[in-house]
C-alpha cells in the first residue's frame, strides 16, 4: 500500500472517490471478504481484528490478560482467554526460566 507524505493518513486508497483519503469501511470489509474468501475462511472483520489485536497484545507485547480486558473493554476476563493462544517460543522461554 502506498504511503503519501502529503496525506494525515498512512494509508490511502488509491482506488478511491476521495484522492489521499482512508479506506472507507465499505472497501475494508470488501477487501477483507476477498481475502478470507482468496484463504477460505469465514469470519467477520470485527471478529478477525479483535482476535489479532488481542492475540498480539498478549502473545507478542507480554500484556496480562487483565490489561487486555481493561484496554479492549471486555465485560470478562473469561472473554479474553481464547486470545491467550501462548506461541511455542512463548512456552520456552517460560520453560528456560526466562522471565522478562
Amino acid at each position: 500500500m502506498p504511503v503519501y507524505i502529503n496525506s494525515p493518513y498512512f494509508f490511502v486508497n488509491r482506488r478511491g472517490r476521495l484522492e489521499r483519503k482512508p479506506y472507507q469501511h465499505s472497501g475494508m470489509v470488501d477487501l477483507w471478504h476477498k481475502a478470507c474468501e482468496k484463504v477460505g475462511e469465514d469470519i467477520d472483520i470485527y471478529s478477525g481484528l479483535q482476535h489479532s489485536s488481542c492475540s498480539q497484545y498478549i502473545n507478542e507485547k507480554h500484556y496480562s490478560l487483565d490489561q487486555v480486558q481493561m484496554m479492549t473493554d471486555h465485560a470478562r476476563r473469561e472473554g479474553v482467554k481464547r486470545y491467550a493462544s501462548v506461541q511455542l517460543e512463548e512456552k520456552r522461554r517460560l520453560l528456560e526460566g526466562k522471565f522478562i
